[in-house]
């Protein structure tokens, strides 16, 4: 469930940090997708100057995504990977070109439609 959707204009700035058609359109996939989500409330937050799209589920921000230029950074956080299917090893096997930042949370780099379906596949599956 989208929530935020009383400020519409932060959703459209974020979009348009946005430059690449290709990306573009898994931004809009993705929004759409958490639109829809079962058990999920999703909005756009911000941390200091970054902008961030969250994925919260019973009250922990599961997943969330910042959108650059070219590419989305989808974060895989803590709280997700308790679950055995967020594991390293689970992450790793479906996205091989996944990073672990230095809090431990898997990052994606999601630049096209494709890759925006495969993932909101494996969050939501």
């Amino acid at each position: 469930m989208i929530k935020g959707a009383e400020n519409q204009e932060r959703y459209r700035s974020y979009f348009e940090i946005v430059k690449e058609e290709d990306c573009r359109q898994a931004f809009a996939f993705l929004v759409g997708s958490a639109a829809v989500m079962r058990g999920f409330e999703c909005l756009p937050d911000h941390h200091g100057e970054v902008r961030d799209f969250r994925y919260y589920k019973e009250g922990e921000c599961l997943f969330a995504f910042i959108p650059n230029q070219k590419w989305l950074l989808f974060y895989i956080r803590k709280p997700a990977q308790k679950d055995a299917k967020f594991a390293r090893e689970a992450v790793f096997s479906v996205f091989p070109e996944a990073s672990e930042n230095n809090s431990g949370e898997f990052t994606v780099k999601v630049s096209n439609l494709a890759q925006a379906i495969k993932l909101n596949e494996f969050i939501t599956s």
